[in-house]
């Protein structure tokens, strides 16, 4: 084994396909998203060059058929790009990740025209789509959210805030989710349809930097052409799907885990201690073994998640569930370890430990928080 090969440990072999995205992906972030990654982060800025960046290199329309503008990869294949892009900068990946979950639900339930419509676009990075769903009183109680009212000619009328909108402040169009008559339906709605506002960006800790705001619907009025799919079907819609946007989850988690190793084995090379530099130490060398042991489990179990779902093998929700809270709840432990191993360096802005860490705390909250998953779980286990 050659030495510091930890970085590119995988078990699971890799077809040369895979092997040439995974090299490819890794050159291109290490240039092009890596050197202001704190930049992004320390300004709350969303980082728009980075998309346009993204959309040139085929990034953005990864799983989105090749007849729609996309690059119609298996979602194994876009697992190996995610790690490589959070690595590099965790603010685009969350972003591309919002693209890439708005181009699923449309792939899975759109009508012809809309997919006609939406898919190429947001291939291209000529629009930005954000997805809503949660509001004040719910959160993951979908049974919370507001019913919209139905008028002449078939309109719904929308009165609802939707909270915690990553690409809020920037996006063109919205897919919400809502209530109707007929149950959980979704919606497409462009930005400039009467009635949608935005509101300020939330200040988070972590993911600072995807334009994640509240989205307020005030009698907007849409048209039966906006429904995704058909009224009603909504949720299904997103649970068809939600699988393997948990498993790319997974892979955000494991690329900013990652990141935390490296930063760690290069700073212990160089950072002497009691006579000797800190990897000679034994008890900061099984740190880091524990830490690489952690991120190859998560890395397999998400691997094998989307080989599951790749074979529609009835077991790849729940370990897609279990992957995302694994992987996401490692990426914590894993990146908290890693700023122990910086002592006071760790909580400076000057090494990105600390962000490392924020993204990770983010990541156990989005696509639903680890407690969802363990009742999911549990459910699927014992009834």
């Amino acid at each position: 084994m050659k030495k510091n090969s930890i970085k590119m440990i995988t078990m699971t072999v890799l077809n040369e396909k895979q092997k040439l995205i995974q090299k490819s992906t890794r050159e291109f972030v290490e240039k092009e998203f890596a050197p202001r990654a704190s930049h992004w982060d320390e300004r709350s800025e969303v980082p728009l060059e980075n998309i346009e960046k993204a959309a040139k290199q085929g990034l953005l329309g990864l799983r989105v058929p090749e007849k729609y503008g996309g690059q119609g990869l298996s979602l194994l294949d876009a697992c190996t790009v995610w790690e490589e892009i959070a690595r590099a900068c965790a603010n685009t990946a969350f972003i591309i990740h919002i693209l890439d979950a708005c181009s699923a639900i449309l792939s899975e339930g759109g009508t012809e025209e809309q997919k006609d419509k939406y898919l190429s676009a947001l291939c291209k990075g000529e629009k930005l789509m954000a997805f809503s769903y949660s509001e004040p009183e719910g959160g993951t109680d979908l049974s919370k959210l507001s019913l919209s009212t139905k008028i002449d000619g078939g309109r719904h009328v929308i009165n609802a805030q939707k909270i915690f909108t990553g690409l809020a402040t920037v996006a063109d169009t919205f897919i919400v989710l809502t209530r109707t008559e007929k149950g959980y339906t979704l919606f497409v709605i462009e930005r400039n349809t009467p009635g949608l506002n935005v509101g300020a960006p939330n200040k988070f800790i972590g993911a600072t930097a995807i334009g994640n705001a509240i989205v307020y619907f005030d009698n907007c009025v849409v048209n039966e052409k906006n429904i995704v799919g058909q009224e009603g079907q909504g949720l299904s819609v997103i649970l068809k799907v939600l699988p393997s946007i948990l498993i790319l989850d997974a892979m955000l988690a494991i690329g900013i885990a990652r990141a935390s190793i490296e930063a760690t084995i290069k700073h212990v090379k160089g950072r002497e201690m009691f006579g000797a530099t800190m990897d000679k130490l034994q008890g900061v060398r099984w740190k880091i073994a524990e830490m690489a042991l952690a991120v190859e489990a998560a890395r397999q179990l998400a691997f094998y998640g989307a080989e599951l779902l790749q074979k529609n093998d009835p077991r790849a929700s729940m370990v897609a569930s279990m992957a995302k809270w694994y992987a996401t709840e490692m990426c914590v432990g894993v990146s908290k370890e890693a700023l122990q191993l910086f002592g006071g360096y760790g909580i400076t802005r000057d090494f990105p430990l600390q962000r490392y860490l924020r993204d990770a705390l983010a990541l156990t909250i989005s696509g639903f928080p680890t407690d969802y998953h363990k009742s999911f779980v549990s459910q699927m286990l014992l009834e």
